[in-house]
């Protein structure tokens, strides 16, 4: 897999568009470029909620046309609130074991009514992400970002 970047999402394009260019609810995007392909992550909204999406997705190579992708985050860890996802951002990491995309996100903690912070790793951009967090502490009220419980 080639290297991401999530410093701007530019392109050398001379194409013209006309707003918007996602022609729907795409709250709080996000993008990162891996090879040619640039991913916006986005939060979901009215419609997706209720067909259980969690994170949204859109790819593009020049900016201006976008292609609309199944839900990056299919499965919610099971203590988290379906419907209640938002404010994504992906970093894409080395490892020892080659590359890894890690996808944050803000989630509804079923038990506590809290809005801790989610972690779920891919090896692919477009996912689909997997979340092996354990829950929040709702005694200390810590979140779990990295699946450790310090």
């Amino acid at each position: 897999m080639a290297s991401a970047s999530s410093h701007t999402c530019q392109s050398e394009s001379t194409s013209t568009y006309s707003n918007p260019v996602i022609n729907q609810d795409f709250p709080d995007p996000y993008c990162i470029k891996a090879a040619d392909t640039f991913f916006v992550f986005a939060t979901n909204f009215g419609e997706m909620e209720a067909a259980s999406s969690h994170i949204q997705l859109a790819t593009t190579t020049d900016l201006v046309t976008y292609q609309l992708q199944p839900d990056v985050l299919p499965k919610l860890p099971s203590w988290a609130t379906t419907g209640k996802t938002w404010a994504p951002n992906v970093t894409h990491v080395h490892t020892i074991d080659g590359s890894l995309f890690v996808l944050y996100f803000v989630v509804r903690d079923t038990i506590s009514d809290r809005q801790p912070i989610g972690v779920a790793t891919s090896k692919n951009p477009e996912g689909p992400y997997q979340s092996h967090a354990p829950a929040p502490d709702p005694i200390q009220g810590r979140t779990h970002v990295d699946g450790t419980n310090g």
